[in-house]
């Protein structure tokens, strides 16, 4: 046994008997052979005043007759160590009811107290409600939430059931009930509880209660916290009333449908527009189906892939948001875009899943469309010379085309998407010029820009011939400009060596030249006179 026990004969109080518990608790093997004989235990009471022989409990048992229970006492060991202990003691009667024996057992509380003005200390501290039963659900720990919320003085709740504290014996019973089936069961739980406070104001009140163990895991008590979630309630009510609006008013505007999945009973119950989606009669869907009814209408391809998004909502996700495609009434494919939440209860488990469903097929046939006119746009940009470029003004950003590099020489991560870095390609004498016109042409009234300039390739620069055309706003105001720059060099370089060819020919024969005028002349002046034989 863990408790000491001793025994003594009555009424001289001289031990009998210690056993082994009971000599590593005093840290001796001390046995008084008399009353006087107890002094040398050198024990205070409480209040830190010593034992005379005759107060000690095993003596006041075996001289008076007298029952005592669970007496603190302060005891020094041999060794000097200070030790708290609770003692018992009373006397043992035979058949005929006379005394036989004296009996004393103690226990060494020091840790359990230090532990528990540990706890106490850590409890005051902690806001909300905080609490420590034992196993005969008396409070025997209590923070300050507990006196307000019972409205009496901690004095009045400590050693105190709730029977006893509490002015509802409704709520005392169904505390007293949950208390009882978690030291019971040693399975923590959590539970909503009714609480009337003492103005008279009624609360729901989330408790987390578990068992609370000694040190050789026995339950002994049980340990509890409480927190107002009142208004929490209150805003799910609300929430569950606005959401059966909100689904009324989606019914209403069509097109749009709406689910409750009850999801311990796997039914689900969805309007018409939704049932519509998913190839489902309407009355079957007001009736409530299962969700597997509902998979069955998701197109083949999506249908796995929607399945476990369903179920990492279920396991914990709690959103549910995805786009796929369904096989509605008439057999017709239509893409849906659906959100919805897993709702749970206080414990975590989930209960309903609402949802709305949104056929979004109209808006995937445009961004098809978009998609094929972006793609025609890209390819023709990669088959043509032109260093196509597009300017947003808001943000200064320029994008451009595969042509800036392979025409130009100018590799992506050395062009800056900026207006500046196009200005500062253009020839220092060209700059100003076009800086200045396609300004004029972006803050006028201009549809379009048009200019020619000399534009710094990687390895030099380009004569070329750039225009472009301005989007505005409904308001007249410059938003985007989209434009092409053509690469006149060849052209340039061509008309260039024709007019130097054809310089040198002059130079070279001017006799020749002279005859070729003469001769051209001579045939012009001739042509009337031929018309006339004619």
């Amino acid at each position: 046994m863990s408790v000491g026990v001793s025994v003594a004969e009555v009424p001289s109080g001289a031990f009998v008997f210690l056993n082994e518990a009971g000599e590593t608790i005093l840290g001796s093997a001390h046995a008084p052979v008399d009353l006087a004989d107890y002094a040398g235990f050198g024990a205070e009471h409480a209040d830190g005043s010593a034992y005379r022989p005759e107060d000690y409990p095993l003596a006041r048992a075996a001289t008076k007759g007298e029952t005592v229970t669970r007496e603190p006492m302060l005891y020094r060991r041999g060794d000097g160590e200070l030790r708290r202990l609770e003692v018992s003691a009373s006397r043992v009667r035979g058949d005929d009811g006379q005394p036989l024996l004296a009996i004393c057992s103690f226990e060494d509380v020091t840790e359990r107290e230090r532990t528990l003005q540990l706890f106490e200390t850590f409890v005051a501290a902690v806001p909300g409600v905080v609490y420590a039963k034992d196993r005969q659900k008396r409070m025997i720990v209590a923070n300050r939430g507990v006196a307000e919320l019972v409205g009496k003085p901690l004095s009045e709740i400590l050693g105190k059931s709730d029977a006893e504290f509490l002015d509802s014996a409704a709520e005392a019973a169904a505390v007293a009930e949950t208390d009882e089936r978690v030291m019971t069961s040693g399975v923590a739980e959590q539970v909503e509880e009714l609480v009337s406070f003492p103005d008279g104001r009624r609360a729901i009140w989330l408790s987390t209660k578990a068992p609370l163990r000694d040190e050789a895991g026995a339950i002994t008590g049980m340990i509890g916290s409480s927190i107002d979630i009142t208004a929490r309630k209150e805003a799910e009510a609300a929430l569950a009333q606005a959401e059966e609006q909100f689904r009324f008013a989606l019914e209403a505007a069509g097109g749009i449908g709406t689910w409750d999945w009850d999801v311990p009973g796997d039914v689900v119950r969805a309007s018409a527009q939704f049932a519509g989606l998913y190839g489902i009669a309407a009355e079957r869907a007001a009736a409530g189906l299962s969700l597997e009814e509902y998979i069955a209408g998701i197109h083949p391809a999506d249908r796995e892939a929607i399945s476990a998004r369903i179920r990492a909502a279920v396991d914990g996700e709690d959103e549910f948001h995805a786009e796929y495609r369904v096989c509605n009434l008439n057999g017709e494919v239509r893409w849906v875009v659906a959100r919805g939440r897993c709702l749970r209860d206080a414990a975590g488990t989930p209960t309903r899943f609402p949802g709305v469903t949104f056929d979004i097929t109209d808006r995937k046939r445009a961004e098809d469309a978009l998609r094929e006119v972006e793609e025609r746009y890209r390819l023709a940009a990669r088959a043509t010379n032109d260093a196509i470029w597009d300017w947003h003004f808001a943000s200064n950003h320029v994008l451009w085309n595969e042509a800036l590099e392979v025409g130009y020489g100018h590799a992506p991560e050395t062009v800056s998407p900026t207006g500046e870095w196009w200005l500062e390609q253009i020839h220092p004498e060209d700059r100003e010029r076009v800086d200045t016109t396609i300004h004029e042409a972006i803050e006028g009234e201009a549809e379009s820009w048009t200019g020619e300039y000399r534009f710094r390739r990687a390895d030099g620069s380009a004569d070329v011939f750039d225009r472009g055309h301005i989007i505005r706003d409904e308001t007249g105001r410059a938003i985007r400009m989209i434009g092409a720059m053509l690469d006149l060099s060849e052209r340039r370089r061509a008309e260039r060596a024709l007019r130097a060819t054809s310089s040198a020919w002059k130079r070279s024969s001017p006799i020749r030249a002279w005859r070729c005028s003469c001769s051209t002349s001579a045939r012009s002046a001739s042509l009337p006179m031929l018309r006339r034989k004619h």
